[in-house]
């Protein structure tokens, strides 16, 4: 990033040690030293100062938000979240990548848990979609598969 005061329109203390979670004014969610992130309570406003080069992008998906916020997590399963339509099985995968990725050398202070359970990165059967939800969005201009 060129720019070294990123500005943030959301924020959370996050479940690693020492960071925040962060939605930047470009609706991108970011990771970032809780040092580092300001707030002007005067003008309403707040900012990252990433003048050591220390914000990660983590993703364009939001809902990743509340995955590495420090919440107490969610009241459902994993799989009950999936069927409710309120995760899906990308969110899920989306994450266990992060985690063995982007965020791997970060310390967890706080699990993300799923009814009492910690999240468990999906196995191909082990979560389902909603019935009848279809596999793949298909294009307006393209038929759909048989």
């Amino acid at each position: 990033m060129k720019n070294d005061r990123i500005p943030i329109i959301a924020a959370s203390i996050s479940r690693y040690e020492g960071m925040d979670v962060l939605i930047g004014k470009d609706e991108k969610l970011y990771i970032g030293k809780q040092e580092n992130y300001h707030t002007i309570p005067a003008e309403h406003t707040a900012y990252y100062d990433n003048s050591d080069g220390s914000l990660r992008f983590v993703s364009m998906n939001q809902k990743l938000f509340h995955f590495l916020s420090g919440s107490d997590g969610y009241v459902l399963s994993q799989e009950e979240m999936v069927r409710c339509g309120y995760l899906s099985v990308h969110d899920y995968t989306e994450f266990a990548a992060l985690q063995s990725g982007t965020l791997s050398d970060l310390v967890l202070k706080k699990p993300l848990m799923f009814d009492g359970v910690p999240f468990k990165p999906p196995e191909k059967t082990s979560i389902h979609r909603k019935k009848g939800a279809p596999k793949k969005s298909r294009g307006r201009d393209r038929p759909m598969e048989r």
